[in-house]
């Protein structure tokens, strides 16, 4: 239509987007649990933020599901590494088995086969062996662990988990700031008492510096 303007190409952050960075620091709170919340919870309410671009975690400890294989119980079990890894895959799938009719009603089916426990993942079947089933559990160690670690964050010398929240283009970055921080305080309701969160930066401290 005649009324609609022409189309921008530009870039889905500003050139300058670094707006916000704060850091979470515990006493008590593991690295792997202050990762998750910032990945889980206040990435998402920050993204829902009007204006932000993006939100980027660092630092803490990245939460697995790790399946440590015992070469010898492989060979025990007679059991192979495809077999292992075919089994971790179909542990944890949601599928499709389409509807049910009856009558005036129409039912969606659905395959629900989610893990909610690393119990789960350890009871999960690989095989049989002359009627005998045989388990993830019975050829690795099975357990929550830590990611091999590929960036850090620390504030005051302390480990911390860093999040720093980028603009999008022509957003005011004074206004987008106070925005941030009223996000900030809504999360701080819902963190354990002994978290902090320390500002690091903010870009609208600068922009709001006169120069003479």
């Amino acid at each position: 239509p005649k009324s609609v303007k022409a189309p921008i190409l530009s870039p889905i952050t500003s050139p300058i987007g670094f707006t916000y960075f704060f850091a979470l620091t515990s006493k008590s709170t593991s690295l792997m649990e202050l990762r998750s919340y910032a990945d889980w919870e206040m990435k998402n309410k920050l993204l829902s933020v009007p204006g932000v671009a993006s939100v980027l975690v660092y630092g803490g400890d990245l939460k697995q599901y790790q399946i440590l294989i015992n070469p010898e119980k492989l060979k025990q079990y007679n059991v192979t590494l495809n077999q292992v890894r075919e089994a971790a895959e179909l542990a944890n799938v949601i599928v499709g088995g389409g509807y049910l009719l009856e009558s005036d009603k129409e039912y969606l089916i659905r395959g629900i086969g989610k893990i909610k426990s690393i119990e789960d993942l350890g009871d999960s079947a690989i095989t049989q062996n002359n009627g005998v089933p045989v388990y993830l559990k019975d050829v690795a160690n099975v357990k929550l662990g830590a990611a091999f670690k590929r960036s850090y964050g620390s504030v005051n010398g302390k480990d911390a988990v860093y999040v720093v929240v980028n603009k999008q283009p022509w957003v005011n970055t004074v206004k987008l700031a106070k925005k941030i921080e009223l996000a900030l305080d809504d999360l701080k309701k819902t963190l354990p008492e002994d978290v902090k969160i320390t500002k690091t930066f903010n870009q609208a401290d600068f922009v709001n510096v006169s120069i003479n």
